[in-house]
């Protein structure tokens, strides 16, 4: 070999030695780079766990308000259809009531004619009962 080769082949491997080097550099930045966005990743995983099971206990918290609440829908319900029953039973004897009333006022009414027949004023027991009161006045 010339001494040129040797001073192209030293200045060849000159440059990939500095190649080598920058090659080096880089890696060692990469490896830091990755190592910082992965310690912020699983940084963020544990975030991101740690709020899952917050929002699952949420909404653990808030099935149990809804069962709550459906249970509570529930009794209500039955109170209401309870109420319900109950308001037209009462309606019933209402109406009942107001029948047996109107019944009762009927024959009220009629006693009250057949007595005012039997005993009013143009009657014949009406004089009698004058004719007696008078008597008994009189005595």
């Amino acid at each position: 070999m010339t001494p040129r080769n040797y001073e192209t082949a030293l200045s060849l491997l000159e440059c990939a030695a500095k190649a080598l080097e920058i090659l080096y550099d880089r890696r060692d930045q990469l490896e830091a780079t990755i190592e910082d966005v992965s310690l912020r990743a699983e940084g963020a995983v544990v975030s991101a766990q740690a709020k899952m099971l917050d929002w699952q206990q949420v909404a653990a918290g808030l099935k149990d308000q809804v069962q709550d609440l459906e249970r509570r829908l529930a009794a209500m319900q039955q109170r209401a259809e309870r109420a319900e029953s109950q308001f037209a039973a009462e309606r019933d004897r209402v109406e009942a009531a107001e029948r047996q009333a109107a019944e009762a006022l009927d024959i009220s009414q009629g006693l009250h004619s057949k007595i005012m027949t039997a005993f009013g004023r143009s009657s014949s027991a009406h004089k009698a009962l004058l004719v007696a009161m008078d008597d008994v006045s009189g005595v």
